[in-house]
């Protein structure tokens, strides 16, 4: 009886230390299999290139999740906080948005220094976050913006903000000599600021002819110009047409209303 019951003694305690040597082997095992749980948190993005001192809008910006231990300090994480504001530096596509790239109002454009004996030039007007877009930082004292229809041009996909474009027209001369003679601002016999070296073709028509109106001027934004189509059960938006809005002087700009209205 006595052998008896030892080797069952035995036998009990080589089936507890199997099952601890066991299930040590099975928790070291599934300890090195786990996969480490990853917390991830949701932080504003560009949905495309945002230009420096550009206006910041909803359509511009999404939202993403990243691992948290990846997102930069200082990310923007609502909609709210990063929309009507500026950018202060470029921003690239698929950027998380960051507080130290925007600002909800821009510093004034940098002045050129003013030369001894000369008049200092005005203070520009800038915009604080109501305008749909900022003074472009190219645009220099004595600069306006004007739009130039140009939905040929625009088709091609061949320009954006930024470009610097010959602007060239067909005008009437019976036409131009009726709107000077009604007190419209005539052209000035040398070519103007922005578009030195102006020349003049024949076009058709006997009293037609093309010039061009101004060069290398800058294409600030490119504007559509959208209307309301009724389709079977719905009202849908289409583009319908566009234009440039240039960057150009003053008299540049009255020469172009005359011809306009010519």
């Amino acid at each position: 009886m006595g052998r008896r019951r030892g080797g069952i003694f035995l036998i009990i305690i080589g089936v507890v230390i199997g099952l601890a040597v066991g299930g040590y082997t099975y928790l070291t095992v599934a300890a090195a299999n786990a996969v480490p749980k990853i917390e991830f948190i949701t932080v504003i993005t560009a949905k495309e290139n945002i230009p420096n001192r550009e206006f910041v809008t909803a359509s511009k910006v999404e939202q993403k999740q990243f691992p948290k231990e990846s997102v930069p300090e200082g990310a923007i994480q609502r909609v709210d906080q990063a929309i009507n504001k500026f950018a202060q530096a470029p921003i690239f596509q698929g950027e998380i948005l960051l507080n130290a790239k925007l600002t909800a109002a821009l510093p004034p454009n940098p002045q050129p220094p003013t030369p001894a004996g000369s008049t200092p030039p005005s203070p520009q007007a800038e915009s604080v976050g109501t305008a749909p877009f900022s003074l472009d930082p190219r645009m220099e004292t004595g600069k306006v913006m004007m739009t130039f229809p140009s939905d040929t041009l625009l088709a091609t996909l061949a320009v954006r903000p930024g470009d610097r474009v010959d602007v060239l027209a067909q005008v009437s001369l019976n036409a131009l000599r009726g709107a000077q003679a009604g007190g419209v601002p005539a052209a000035p016999a040398a070519p103007p600021a922005g578009a030195t070296g102006a020349s003049t073709t024949t076009a058709t028509g006997p009293d037609a002819m093309t010039v061009m109106l101004f060069q290398n001027v800058v294409i600030h934004e490119i504007g559509t110009v959208v209307s309301s189509v009724v389709r079977p059960g719905e009202r849908v938006t289409v583009p319908t047409g566009g234009s440039l809005i240039l960057i150009v002087s003053r008299e540049d700009a009255l020469i172009y209303k005359m011809v306009k209205d010519a």
